[in-house]
């Protein structure tokens, strides 16, 4: 008889379809953009991005290690040409703070507990055409 393995195809596992996980909930999400040539060097762009905050007040204790709460996404950016061969890119996000209040029934129970996040985002890039 074989040895009978323990891996992550078990439904019981973390994440698993009977198993524990962070309890989101599936999001619906609207998204915006544009982009304008502003010059034929310079490229600007901005956006929007909403989406449903996927953890209930049930869920909060086990999401404070995955806090993924945010709704709003606010995005600006550009791209400059220097010549044919050299670019110049960046771009910035921002979401506001979120935050989602359940009750801690692990180490305190019936106390409340928050979790609460804000993200900020700078890229800059560079790009050679060969």
């Amino acid at each position: 008889m074989g040895a009978r393995m323990m891996g992550g195809d078990s439904p019981k596992c973390l994440g698993g379809s009977n198993g524990a996980g962070f309890g989101w909930d599936d999001v619906d999400v609207f998204t915006l953009g544009v982009q304008w040539q502003a010059t034929p060097q310079l490229q600007l762009r901005a956006g929007w991005n909403r989406g449903d905050n996927p953890v209930s007040s049930d869920d909060v204790l086990f999401n404070t290690i995955a806090p993924g709460v945010v709704e709003n996404h606010y995005t600006a950016g550009f791209s400059y040409s220097f010549d044919q061969n050299h670019e110049l890119h960046g771009a910035f996000m921002y979401a506001p703070e979120v935050d989602v209040s359940g009750t801690n029934d692990f180490n305190a129970p019936g106390t409340d507990l928050k979790i609460r996040m804000k993200q900020y985002e700078a890229t800059v890039g560079y790009t050679y055409k060969f």
